[in-house]
């Protein structure tokens, strides 16, 4: 059988990203959840399409603050450097 297509979903523990991480997982893509919680957040994702805790086809990734500021995702606020 051929390698499932993977693929990112940033935002995945509600809202449309929920919505999108179920989809794709239903359509036998490996999803790849990034959130800033993972742990509840793929809680709800396994619950909404019941999947079992060991399938590889789902995979958490902490989006960190700095994880954040490098992808250039919104909310994330570069600190100000001091004056000398």
């Amino acid at each position: 059988m051929p390698e499932p297509r993977t693929v990112v979903i940033t935002g995945a523990s509600r809202g449309l990203g929920l919505a999108s991480a179920a989809e794709a997982y239903r359509r036998e893509w490996r999803v790849v959840a990034a959130m800033r919680s993972v742990h509840t957040g793929l809680a709800a994702l396994r619950e909404k399409i019941a999947v079992p805790v060991d399938d590889s086809r789902l995979v958490g990734v902490a989006l960190h603050r700095r994880t954040r500021m490098m992808l250039g995702i919104p909310g994330y606020r570069r600190p100000v450097p001091d004056s000398d």
